[in-house]
């Protein structure tokens, strides 16, 4: 991992050897956690479907122990719904409750079907 504040203000894109984050903001903050979780959830695509997005994410989340950060990040998007987000919460509970392996078919999946176009979560 490389402090992207070394990186200036448009830091270099993660890559699979080498991760560019927020380090020190980050641990001031007391988000450093949240930050690594939200740069190993890699979409194959660059504007993934916001539903699907979500979800995945929040399943991340709930499994690293960070949904505080997350939803702290989620409350601070002006297009955060939580009508959605409860929905979602819904959502990653019953898979949470699934075994282990199936939890992670349903994240790979979700990878997946957020860079599908008309898949909603």
């Amino acid at each position: 991992m490389v402090d992207s504040a070394t990186e200036g203000r448009y830091p270099r894109p993660s890559t699979a050897r080498t991760w560019y984050l927020p380090l020190t903001s980050s641990a001031r903050k007391g988000e450093l956690g949240y930050q690594v979780m939200r740069d190993a959830v890699r979409f194959p695509c660059r504007a993934p479907q916001a539903d699907w997005a979500r979800a995945v994410i929040a399943w991340a989340a709930e499994r690293t122990g960070q949904t505080t950060p997350y939803e702290r990040a989620l409350r601070a998007d002006p297009f955060f719904d939580d009508l959605v987000w409860q929905k979602n919460r819904k959502q990653i509970h019953a898979v949470l409750e699934m075994p282990e392996p199936e939890q992670r078919a349903w994240y790979a999946h979700g990878l997946g079907a957020a860079c599908a176009k008309g898949k909603n979560a």
